[in-house]
């Protein structure tokens, strides 16, 4: 179990955006190197990815986004210690 469970979630869902992000750079790359013609349907899906990211953004409830908050105040005084 992790000492600090809160923080292992925030991180994994950090993560889930970052990987989201780095499909969106590399269909955005490939739709400007074809002009728009490949991948088909490449906007759309980044339409899709956009609202992905933007419902995992919002995905946390707000006492859950507190509690992790509170965990990275704890964390971060033992590290002090």
């Amino acid at each position: 179990m992790y000492l600090f469970p809160l923080l292992a979630i925030r991180q994994a869902i950090a993560h889930a955006d970052l990987h989201l992000s780095d499909v969106v750079s590399a269909v955005t790359t490939v739709l400007a190197e074809t002009a728009g013609h490949y991948p088909p349907q490449g906007t759309l899906l980044l339409a899709n990815l956009a609202v992905v990211r933007e419902k995992l953004a919002r995905s946390v409830p707000p006492l859950l986004k507190d509690a992790m908050a509170a965990e990275q105040s704890l964390h971060a005084l033992e590290c002090w210690r």
